[in-house]
């Protein structure tokens, strides 16, 4: 299925997390202040994989989605989850 981003100042991508879930906080924590209104983000998949923390990555990625959209005023659409491999 394809969709579209629509018109966006800048699509930040997040490559594959592979179960690291204190990494992923990381970013996020420096990737907030960087994002601006009308911004995309994209996670690549791959949340699964060589890391312990697999249930704490995705609570992770749903967290900061969430936080966004109540606190940032993003709208759903704006956060883009693929599944990956």
């Amino acid at each position: 299925m394809l969709v579209s981003l629509g018109e966006a100042p800048r699509i930040w991508a997040v490559a594959a997390v592979f179960g690291q879930a204190r990494t992923l906080n990381r970013l996020h924590a420096e990737l907030e202040p960087r994002l601006a209104d009308g911004d995309r983000l994209v996670y690549t998949g791959n949340y699964m994989g060589y890391g312990a923390a697999v249930v704490e990555t995705l609570d992770e990625v749903l967290r900061f989605r969430r936080h966004l959209i109540e606190q940032r005023g993003f709208e759903p659409e704006q956060i883009v989850a693929l599944r990956g491999a």
